[in-house]
């Protein structure tokens, strides 16, 4: 986890994903593969969404050949 602030002091390229985060969000979790890039994590992954209690789809985006992005929020 990086505090925010130093996250976008010290990296020029913050992805789309991190600027779009919530002013609440205080720390990121950034991912690196070494040499190559360093990005921004969206949050926590599952095996499989059977493990939530429940997900309504909000947006489906195509992003290119076998890449989607998927927008939901978790029911309670």
């Amino acid at each position: 986890m990086v505090n925010r602030k130093e996250a976008e002091e010290k990296l020029l390229r913050l992805t789309t994903l991190a600027k779009g985060f919530s002013d609440e969000i205080k720390e990121i979790r950034m991912v690196e593969i070494e040499g190559v890039t360093i990005e921004a994590c969206g949050g926590t992954h599952v095996k499989n969404t059977s493990e939530l209690r429940g997900i309504k789809i909000i947006k489906l985006q195509n992003k290119g050949k076998n890449n989607r992005r998927m927008y939901f929020t978790l029911e309670k």
